[in-house]
């Protein structure tokens, strides 16, 4: 006897696929298989596209990504906004700058702006995540719903929702590294016969460094401090002095000099189980949403935000008893701030392998008028484009 799970993904609840995947179901267990069947629009975990199969004798691995990365497949032959274009009109024009069609919709709040940012053959989620790209210059986050991309200032909200010790917490890793902590700096620069110019003191010291068995050296080169004599732009000595100390007082104040603490919390959304039923949208919980962690047995009372959540069809300890969502907040990393509590600070960067289809809450801007996506609407609305797949497959294990 087999297990058998399948997964369809047509459109039309009650179609032709349905029919196929009923008659298939009635046959495999007329044979004495055990069969699962989920229907994945109901599940509201966002399109993917498969990517690789890999067949063995016992089992079939299959990795798919989100439909969003099939804009790596396109390009952008060069697109170079200027300083005073705000971050949500580069995002538009980025999708139009697309040499092939597509059918995606993409939205922004973004109304910062940057300077020396250009786009050249590239594809259009390197414009989007790449280095130089829009996250990074113009400070944003991205989330996909579908066929919509939203690139924002801030994807969730701040919640009221407490993670504890002894109530819905399932583990929490707490990792502080010291690796990269430097507590004494020594810049350098350059005097007008092109020698090494050091400061007289040669070196600053961190504010922390008592804090540390030892000192923590780095040497700093400040490249444009370089001492000129004649011509228009003379820099004195004593210039390039200032500018050096300047330059390691910055790495100070941007925190070289505390640990680096990475805090990785896996939890249980206490809305999806049966004693919160009557208060689960006081609990529920979406991707970028800040909650409150709290593990005394560690020391831990901080804001973190849902970063991945893991969607498992069948729970391997659950033999058929449906699917679940686990969810995690992490890897976000902390530093410690001179009065000795925790700053939590967000990698902007979001990271596509942990961005999963999230249920959409709120968009960032929907007060003001914004879009907001009718997930479910428009992924039923929009199978119908050319070029869209239906997805069913049965898993046998």
């Amino acid at each position: 006897m087999a297990k058998i799970l399948i997964l369809n993904g047509s459109p039309r609840k009650n179609g032709k696929t349905a029919s196929l995947v009923k008659a298939f179901v009635e046959g495999a267990e007329a044979s004495g298989n055990e069969v699962k069947n989920l229907y994945l629009q109901d599940m509201n975990i966002g399109g993917f596209r498969i990517y690789r199969v890999v067949p063995e004798l016992d089992k079939i691995t299959v990795y798919a990504r989100h439909i969003f990365y099939d804009l790596l497949d396109n390009m952008i032959h060069s697109y170079k906004p200027s300083s005073a274009a705000v971050g949500a009109s580069v995002v538009q024009t980025i999708s139009s700058s697309c040499l092939s069609d597509h059918d995606f919709t993409f939205y922004s709040d973004l109304d910062s702006r940057a300077e020396d940012v250009a786009f050249e053959n590239v594809n259009p989620v390197d414009a989007l995540l790449g280095e130089g790209g829009v996250v990074e210059k113009y400070v944003g986050e991205l989330t996909r719903d579908w066929w919509d991309v939203y690139v924002v200032q801030r994807v969730g909200l701040d919640s009221n929702v407490q993670i504890r010790q002894a109530k819905n917490l399932l583990g929490v890793s707490y990792d502080v590294d010291l690796t990269d902590v430097v507590t004494r700096i020594m810049p350098t620069g350059e005097d007008a016969d092109g020698n090494v110019l050091y400061l007289p003191e040669l070196f600053l010291d961190s504010p922390l460094i008592a804090s540390y068995p030892h000192p923590k050296w780095i040497h700093l080169a400040v490249s444009e401090d370089k001492e000129v004599t004649s011509g228009d732009d003379q820099k004195t000595k004593a210039e390039c002095y200032t500018a050096m100390r300047e330059a390691a007082q910055a790495q100070f104040d941007a925190g070289c000099d505390m640990p680096t603490i990475t805090l990785t919390v896996s939890f249980i959304n206490c809305a999806d189980t049966e004693e919160y039923q009557e208060y689960g949208f006081l609990q529920n919980i979406y991707l970028g949403d800040a909650v409150r962690v709290i593990a005394p047995r560690i020391g831990v009372w901080v804001s973190m935000r849902m970063t991945q959540y893991t969607y498992e069809g069948v729970h391997p300890d659950a033999g058929w008893r449906g699917a679940h969502h686990r969810p995690a907040c992490g890897r976000y990393r902390q530093r410690a701030e001179r009065s000795g509590h925790l700053l939590l600070y967000v990698e902007r960067r979001p990271q596509p392998a942990r961005e999963c289809g999230a249920r959409w809450p709120a968009y960032p801007g929907q007060a003001e008028g914004h879009p907001v996506p009718a997930a479910r609407q428009r992924s039923q609305r929009r199978t119908d484009r050319p070029g869209r797949r239906r997805m069913t497959a049965a898993l046998i294990s």
